[in-house]
């Protein structure tokens, strides 16, 4: 009996599981991206064709188009794939179909083939009465099927896989197996048909009858727990409860039967995923508090890697426990339970075993070693690059270079380059740390390769640091991993080091996987600038712990501010109809803003330049880059808006009235440390000087204790007042006010102020003031002492401003 109640609990757990499937969950989280929709030509990078290692058995990978234009693509280890889907064409009831974003992917279908892997198409419906219609009208169906053969011979392509979830009951039996049975023998038999089938059958299927009507079926061997469960657990169990792949495979109501008389008809699928949830105890199968979200396994493995993993005997599958204000659980598949997973398969004899997704695993390798050690020939791969990577000072003159281990590397190759374009000089060693000398006020760039008998890595993004006077210390963080659309070279930091260099600040960089990881700690620089281009949803903007980070960073009681720019990062958190609580607290209640569109009035490709507003404490009036100024084409501004009082606007998209949505936003928090976000990257702003001086405001306002509840009271005007007390004998004091749009008066946004003391005869005799300063109202003593008594007179100056008194020292 309680066995049986044990079962009951288990199975109301994960009920829903077919309507909730990973595949709908991803492809609606990063789906509906209208920039990406509009990508005809991409450049990005590809794999390498692989050698063909002759596989033991099929290897079969999802590939989505999300994960294909981010450039992930290039980390694929192609000799150990058998079968590519491409992921996915979107039918409607009409049998219509709606391509992956930048379609057709003529080169990589090249690249493929040349690796001998199969390329497929799968035709996606997630819509049960949209599905329905397909399976039973016979116009729809006879236009689908003419839509995936046209597909197919139009790209010489090799077959077609069914991804139709969320089916009626009344459909799972003999309307989807004559459907399949009636496209397999629609298309031509060098053309393979498949369908991906539940992991359990809820009821109404008949896989017997599924495997008969297809060449293969690829059973999705997760989802066993996800968004609706009530208690935690892995996402694709081995063993463990009632419902695992050993009684999936075994019970004759199952996919039994079919193991024994057709196993060369199943590929096993599993996840590259894991799922996280807050519950009410640390404890295995505890209840769910809250569902946080489904992670891909490089965002697990590069965000949680500073937390023990636990192994659970019970479902052969590891997870991460910690707590913070709640109980915290990630369940999820690694090299381990995988390893035990494809054991499993090949013991059942099984036709292969399967990825959900492609790209998921970034640029790791481990997954890939599994799959070469149980059907590969266990050759070593080439090696990718260091995960972690950071460019610190440890004295003036000299630089530590550190990065994270590569699995697989025999030892690191590290260029050295002055401008991040050319490299001229290389180090090879088997260290992740070494120093390297740097002169004071010039900028070293470097990247890192990982190197091995098979050859090099890719290399990382480029970092680079300078070695300043100031006593203030600069941290970029590069956030900008994403390829398609922008022609990223990695180099990017560039356009912040060369002004930073001659604005006279120090500066330091890293990944933004260090600061995920733990290795770079924000707190231990004055400004931090988060460098995030136009890093969207399938890359990720910024992720949990990043946000974590810079908010900790934030509320320090030290004096901190931050710079963060990038076109998508209200895209991707801000959004209150996708994005998740963590991210959109983050975006409200840290960043202080409020996600108002992904283009400027909802029009892409049309605003290039932003103008100040009449009251502002950091002038712009600038332009960004529209594809024909050095860097990329900016077609997707965020608008936005400030969120509460912490926060005021700073500058508005020429052209789009203000109701639309602004530029940038400032914001002060409750402990007077300041933020700065552009909605479109900095380092397309052009030309240099502009960049330049651009930086130098937001670096002076951070630096600055002015709040934002004091910014509306900012000076509107210079001001030199009288000096007092007049006469003085010895000290006196000067007043005056810097303007909040210094522009106005000065012709350049040049924030230089001067204050300098003359006599009757012109002579300099000293200057009080010089340097730059941000708005507000200032008060200097001056201290004559040393001087006779006299006439003597005082001078405010900066950019075209100036204005003169006389003071009197009588002693």
């Amino acid at each position: 009996m309680r066995k049986m109640l044990y079962t009951l609990i288990l199975l109301s757990s994960i009920l829903f599981a077919q309507q909730e499937s990973a595949h709908k969950y991803f492809f609606e989280k990063f789906h509906g991206n209208s920039e990406e929709a509009s990508i005809t030509h991409i450049n990005r990078r590809l794999p390498e064709p692989g050698k063909n290692i002759n596989l033991s058995s099929s290897v079969f990978g999802f590939l989505p188009d999300w994960e294909f234009l981010s450039g992930s693509a290039n980390y694929l280890h192609l000799n150990l794939l058998s079968h590519i889907a491409v992921f996915g064409f979107e039918a409607d009831s009409l049998g219509n179909l709606t391509p992956p974003f930048g379609w057709p992917w003529t080169d990589f279908i090249s690249v493929a083939h040349q690796s001998n892997i199969k390329v497929l198409i799968t035709i996606i419906s997630f819509n049960n009465g949209t599905t329905h219609k397909l399976l039973t009208n016979e116009q729809a169906k006879q236009n689908l099927y003419n839509n995936i053969y046209s597909i197919l011979s139009t790209n010489n392509l090799d077959g077609v896989n069914i991804d139709f979830e969320g089916l009626y009951e009344s459909d799972r039996g003999s309307n989807i197996t004559s459907f399949l049975a009636a496209l397999n023998e629609f298309l031509p038999n060098e053309m393979e048909v498949s369908f991906d089938s539940p992991f359990w059958n809820w009821g109404g299927w008949d896989f017997n009858e599924l495997a008969a009507s297809c060449d293969y079926l690829f059973i999705m061997g997760y989802d066993a727990y996800g968004s609706w469960s009530t208690t935690s657990g892995p996402s694709s169990p081995l063993t463990g409860g009632y419902v695992n792949l050993q009684n999936a495979l075994t019970y004759n109501s199952q996919y039994g039967t079919v193991v024994q008389n057709n196993p060369e008809k199943l590929i096993l699928g599993f996840p590259y995923y894991g799922n996280h949830w807050t519950t009410e105890s640390n404890s295995e199968s505890s209840d769910v508090i809250e569902y946080i979200s489904s992670l891909t396994y490089r965002t697990i493995t590069s965000g949680f890697e500073w937390n023990d993993k636990q192994w659970s005997n019970e479902y052969n599958t590891p997870r991460y426990v910690w707590d913070e204000t709640k109980c915290n659980q990630i369940w999820f598949d690694d090299d381990s339970s995988l390893t035990l997973k494809y054991e499993f398969a090949k013991q059942k004899n099984l036709k292969g075993v399967g990825i959900w997704a492609l790209g998921f695993d970034g640029n790791r390798t481990e997954l890939w070693d599994a799959l070469n050690s149980e059907f590969g020939n266990g050759a070593m791969p080439r090696p990718q690059p260091p995960v972690e990577f950071s460019v610190s000072k440890v004295e003036q003159t000299t630089a530590n270079i550190s990065f994270s281990q590569s699995a697989n590397a025999d030892g690191y190759k590290i260029y050295i380059s002055n401008d991040g374009v050319n490299f001229y000089d290389s180090i090879f060693t088997a260290q992740t740390e070494v120093t390297y000398p740097i002169t004071e006020n010039n900028n070293f760039y470097f990247k890192v390769c990982a190197v091995n008998s098979s050859g090099n890595s890719l290399p990382t993004h480029t970092l680079g640091i300078n070695s300043a006077v100031s006593s203030q210390n600069v941290l970029i963080v590069d956030g900008f991993d994403r390829y398609y659309g922008n022609n990223n070279e990695f180099s990017f930091i560039t356009r912040y080091g060369e002004c930073l260099s001659s604005l006279g600040y120090n500066y330091a960089s890293c990944n933004n996987e260090s600061i995920i990881c733990g290795t770079v700690l924000l707190n231990d620089y004055d400004f931090v600038i988060y460098m995030l281009g136009n890093e969207s949803r399938a890359s990720e903007s910024v992720n949990y712990f990043e946000e974590n980070a810079i908010a900790n960073f934030l509320n320090s009681s030290s004096l901190h501010g931050l710079f963060i720019s990038g076109s998508e990062i209200g895209y991707d958190i801000g959004d209150a109809s996708t994005a998740d609580a963590h991210d959109l607290n983050f975006f409200n209640n840290v960043l202080h803003a409020d996600y108002i569109s992904d283009a400027p009035a909802g029009l892409p490709s049309h605003f290039y330049s932003v103008i100040p507003l009449s009251s502002t404490p950091v002038y712009m009036n600038l332009s960004f880059d529209d594809g024909s100024h050095g860097t990329y084409n900016v077609a997707y501004p965020d608008a936005i808006k400030p969120f509460d009082d912490y926060a005021v606007p700073l500058s508005q998209y020429a052209g789009s009235p203000s109701e639309s949505g602004f530029a940038a936003i400032a914001s002060s928090n409750s402990v007077g440390n300041k933020t700065v976000y552009l909605a479109f990257p900095f380092e397309t702003v052009y030309p240099f000087e502009v960049r330049k001086d651009l930086l130098s405001n937001i670096l002076i306002y951070l630096d600055n204790q002015t709040g934002t509840d004091e910014i509306g009271k900012l000076p509107q005007r210079f001001s030199l007042s009288q000096n007092f007390p007049n006469p003085f004998n010895p000290t006196t004091t000067i007043e005056y006010s810097i303007p909040s749009v210094v522009a106005r008066y000065s012709g350049t946004p040049d924030n230089n102020v001067s204050l300098t003391v003359y006599d009757v005869l012109g002579r300099k005799l000293r200057t009080i003031v010089n340097k730059q300063q941000a708005p507000g109202n200032y008060s200097v003593k001056f201290n004559a002492n040393y001087l006779p008594s006299g006439i003597y007179f005082y001078k405010l100056q900066s950019g075209n401003f100036s204005k003169t008194r006389k003071m009197i020292l009588m002693k």
